[in-house]
């Protein structure tokens, strides 16, 4: 029998979601298999500087900040060097400052809020550590994006995102889905575009992982963490696409689509989620800066070096969606609806390019 073709993904997600500020939910989908145990070791040898050894898993928000390369170095491979630095922050006369050394000093993740005190701390009393911090900041990018493009080299790897910054969710709510929550609206339309892709490279398979976070149900005033039972109906309602109607189960004209797992970001985290992770953040400034296709491509590719677009047998196509009207002009077109001005209506960008092309594919 034929193996059957098949692909993993996995996502994490950037930004506020809730507010207007810019946030993505990205995806690192692998075309040919990569086992957890070569990625976690890869992910070791990124952790591994040459003052001390960050810990796992490698949070990229956190390590884009001077603080927060003090506290997974403190956390990983804490030293008298750096215990003393953190004890004399816990004697500093402001709060922000006490909280996060207190906070290392107990065995407990400081607040991300706490970050920007602890780095004036640092700016006023010790400049050499700051500096070091920093520098291990620029290693800690750099090496993830020597990881993302050896990983687009041996394991196919390509990112695929969502930039969820704006205005108008899907239409899932109005017909008693569960996407009142802007992250459940840009995962459905993540897995859109993953469904899009898969059936024009006849894949068979897609396993998918996502890391767990805070979302908001249908009905529901206080918050939920994400649930596997939460992506499923995300998949179910992707699967078919562009069609609306609901799919009853995970399998639409041979594509099935498996949730593996809702990990929580820790120590315990899928790798293919910490890369994700990286992804995710690093994407977030290009989609929002970027004003065409070429320079999003450009500038992401110069960041983590995992592809934006794929060469199908159809020309390029576009593995970066943007959720709202582009997401809706998009699927009216592929259902065959006219389009053109509604397409024209949108403002030059890249947003308006990739929908422009995968309409242009044929079907």
């Amino acid at each position: 029998m034929q193996d059957v073709k098949r692909w993993e993904l996995y996502v994490d997600e950037s930004g506020e979601l809730q507010g207007d500020s810019s946030s993505v939910v990205a995806g690192v989908l692998f075309r040919r298999p990569v086992s957890r145990e070569a990625l976690r070791d890869a992910l070791d040898v990124v952790a591994t500087g040459p003052v001390a050894k960050l810990t796992y898993p490698l949070h990229a928000s956190w390590l884009r900040t001077p603080g927060g390369v003090l506290a997974s170095w403190f956390e990983g491979s804490a030293n008298e060097r750096l215990t003393e630095v953190v004890r004399a922050m816990g004697a500093s006369e402001a709060p922000p400052v006490r909280g996060f050394a207190d906070a290392l000093l107990s065995g407990r993740e400081p607040s991300y809020e706490s970050l920007p005190a602890a780095q004036r701390w640092l700016s006023s009393h010790d400049r050499a550590l700051l500096g070091s911090l920093n520098a291990e900041s620029d290693r800690f990018a750099n090496a993830m994006r020597a990881l993302g493009l050896l990983l687009s080299q041996e394991a196919d790897a390509v990112t695929v995102a969502v930039d969820a910054s704006t205005e108008g969710l899907d239409e899932g709510a109005e017909r008693g889905g569960n996407y009142l929550d802007r992250y459940l609206s840009a995962l459905r339309a993540l897995l859109e575009r993953v469904v899009l892709l898969a059936r024009a490279s006849d894949v068979r398979r897609v396993e998918v992982t996502v890391a767990t976070r805070g979302i908001r149900l249908s009905g529901m005033e206080q918050r939920i963490e994400l649930r596997v039972v939460d992506v499923g109906h995300a998949v179910r309602d992707a699967i078919g696409y562009p069609e609306r109607d609901h799919v009853e189960g995970f399998e639409s004209r041979g594509l099935r689509v498996v949730v593996v797992d809702v990990p929580k970001f820790d120590a315990h985290a899928h790798p293919g989620v910490v890369v994700a992770d990286f992804v995710a953040n690093r994407m977030r400034r290009q989609v929002e800066g970027a004003p065409s296709w070429g320079r999003l491509r450009d500038e992401s590719a110069r960041v983590f070096a995992l592809p934006l677009e794929v060469t199908l047998k159809p020309g390029w196509l576009p593995l970066v969606a943007c959720d709202g009207e582009p997401r809706r002009i998009l699927r009216d077109g592929l259902l065959g609806a006219a389009v053109g001005e509604r397409l024209d209506a949108l403002p030059p960008s890249w947003r308006r390019e990739q929908v422009a092309r995968w309409l242009e594919v044929p079907r």
